[in-house]
């Protein structure tokens, strides 16, 4: 090969090397700016979505306040569970990516020896870890979801229970009103823990 081509071959990886380690970097300056945008929005949506509540339903509206906080106090290690499993199933899925493209590049010497079975066997295993991880992640994934459609439901048995106790009027108004300012604000709740992740 002559070295002008060698050089030009340098150049070209060094390109690509630099253009890919410039994109990731404006990511993480996107990702930054996204995540400092839903704090301050999710404090105003669940500001104004409490001061609609208090107008439909009153002094019931404070009975929802316990339920909410215990929402996101449930929420916040399941979705750090979440995240650290989610690691460490990439990094699983890492080392099984690296032995099969290890095999691949290397299958002339493993046909050579007979080592097909060693490194089958290796893969398996990788392949077993990050199944164990896979589910570990999903199983937290169902919690989250679990606590995503049960809240409103909590919510507003609690509110509802509390109109009952102070004697509050419901009319099909107030009701709806509560019911879709409750829907609207389930996925602020649910992404709260998140934001909290997002500053530590």
């Amino acid at each position: 090969m002559p070295p002008e081509r060698d050089f030009d071959n340098r150049i070209v990886c060094f390109a690509q090397g630099y253009v890919l380690a410039i994109s990731l970097f404006f990511i993480k300056i996107v990702e930054s700016l996204a995540q400092r945008q839903w704090t301050w929005t999710t404090i105003l949506q669940l500001s104004i979505a409490l001061i609609i509540l208090f107008r439909a339903i009153g002094l019931a509206t404070l009975a929802s306040l316990p339920v909410l906080v215990l929402t996101v106090f449930c929420n916040a290690p399941l979705a750090k569970l979440h995240h650290k499993f989610h690691s460490k199933l990439m990094g699983a899925q890492d080392e099984r990516l690296k032995a099969s493209s290890e095999a691949l590049v290397n299958m002339k010497v493993l046909k050579l020896y007979a080592w097909e079975t060693h490194f089958k066997n290796a893969i398996e295993k990788l392949r077993n870890v990050e199944l164990k991880l896979l589910f570990a992640v999903l199983l937290r994934k169902t919690y989250v979801v679990f606590l995503f459609w049960t809240s409103p439901v909590m919510v507003s048995a609690a509110s509802f229970l509390a109109c009952y106790l102070l004697k509050i009027p419901l009319h099909a108004s107030n009701v709806f009103t509560f019911v879709a300012t409750l829907r609207v604000v389930q996925e602020l709740i649910t992404g709260i823990p998140d934001v909290i992740a997002g500053h530590q």
